[in-house]
């Protein structure tokens, strides 16, 4: 993928180590041309598909790619415009999707955008993903968490969810040289502290950065799927163009967490001891039946055999 030289990008994301099935998805659109560039600018979003409920991650996928193919047809509209219409779009082909079968009746999913026009920010956010900006050393979460404040976490605005149309939040904001903002879906955030989050963001590129809050996430028991896109603004005249390499498969899990799975592998000891239950058996039958004696035998075998 080729971006302009005035972002730097880096996005990762992982199932976890409890969920069967990632259910997040990520949106990265960067035009090449000119003109597309300038009036559409570059786009950049998270959407996490809602756990418990048939259909997550497509639900999730649809709404990206429904915000995704409005912005493409619509370049020539207002950007704060654009982003509604963008989530108005996602939350229509959602809930049509939907109605398709009585399994998915209740698919939805969460979906935080940001569309970059030149140096401006348009924020778009529904449901618990979160956006951050880092400037001067300092973490300013840019968006509100739409849940319940009971213990059930229950999502109080999402894109679906049995519905076809959700109050979408808006806002605008200037970036200077040196910004990063940081998209990160509920099974990240709620696992690596801020504070954490806040050291990582500072000392490392944004894809050691994106890789590096995943794996913290897993380390911290991956009990959902975790995914962080970084954008950090270098300023300046984007115009040359850098080959990006991101990753298209999940971040890779810390060696410790490889070392816990493989732990739990079955023990083989039960059945050495069972063999040699049997072997004892056939034993004691052999020289009373047969006055043979099998582990004799077996041992003479066994020697003969590895030579």
């Amino acid at each position: 993928m080729k971006l302009r030289n005035d972002i730097v990008v880096g996005v990762a994301t992982h199932t976890g180590r409890v969920r069967n099935a990632n259910e997040d998805d990520y949106l990265l659109v960067a035009p090449e041309e000119s003109g597309l560039h300038e009036s559409l600018g570059r786009w950049f979003g998270i959407a996490d598909g809602m756990g418990g409920v048939t259909g997550g991650a497509e639900a999730s996928r649809i709404a990206v790619r429904a915000l995704c193919g409005l912005a493409l047809r619509e370049p020539e509209l207002d950007p704060q415009s654009r982003m509604r219409k963008g989530f108005v779009a996602a939350c229509q082909r959602v809930y049509a999707s939907s109605k398709a079968s009585s399994a998915l009746r209740e698919m939805g999913t969460t979906m935080t955008a940001i569309n970059l026009v030149a140096r401006k920010v348009i924020l778009g956010h529904v449901g618990d993903s979160r956006c951050w900006l880092l400037r001067g050393g300092r973490l300013r979460l840019l968006t509100q968490d739409h849940v319940s404040h009971s213990d059930d976490h229950h999502l109080l605005r999402c894109i679906g969810g049995g519905r076809e149309e959700e109050q979408v939040d808006v806002s605008v904001l200037e970036l200077e040289k040196g910004d990063t903002l940081a998209l990160a879906t509920d099974g990240l955030w709620e696992a690596v502290p801020e504070p954490e989050l806040l050291q990582i963001l500072r000392q490392d590129s944004p894809q050691r950065a994106a890789a590096k809050l995943v794996q913290r996430a897993n380390a911290g028991g991956g009990q959902d799927n975790a995914t962080a896109v970084v954008i950090a603004y270098r300023g300046g005249e984007a115009q040359a163009f850098v080959e990006v390499d991101l990753p298209s498969e999940e971040a890779p899990e810390p060696l410790a967490v490889v070392t816990r799975v493989r732990n739990i592998a079955a023990p083989r000891w039960p059945w050495f001891l069972l063999a040699a239950a049997v072997l004892l058996v056939l034993a004691a039958l052999g020289k009373r039946w047969f006055d043979v004696d099998v582990v004799r035998i077996t041992s003479h075998f066994l020697s003969s055999f590895s030579r």
